[in-house]
């Protein structure tokens, strides 16, 4: 299956809907398997861009926030810095 790329906060339109059909109407009552997922990304709250084979996020640790990239394997390509409160 394809599905369109989130190259941006929230989406391609920027509000949080996709366009992508063919998705299920009700959900299972344990929801919707759990393909991956990754830990240590520190706190906060954050968003994740997806485009081509990456994933994009943020955390914050102590007092530095992060960029995350990680590839669809679960694997970090990198993780950089980008403040410090």
């Amino acid at each position: 299956a394809l599905i369109a790329d989130w190259s941006q906060f929230r989406g391609t339109g920027r509000d949080g809907t996709s366009s992508e059909t063919g998705l299920l109407k009700p959900w299972a009552e344990t929801g919707p398997k759990l393909l991956w997922a990754v830990e240590d990304l520190g706190t906060g709250y954050a968003s994740v861009v997806a485009t081509d084979s990456r994933l994009y996020t943020t955390g914050l640790k102590e007092v530095t926030g992060y960029l995350y990239v990680y590839d669809l394997a679960e694997k970090l390509v990198w993780g950089k810095p980008y403040s410090q409160k």
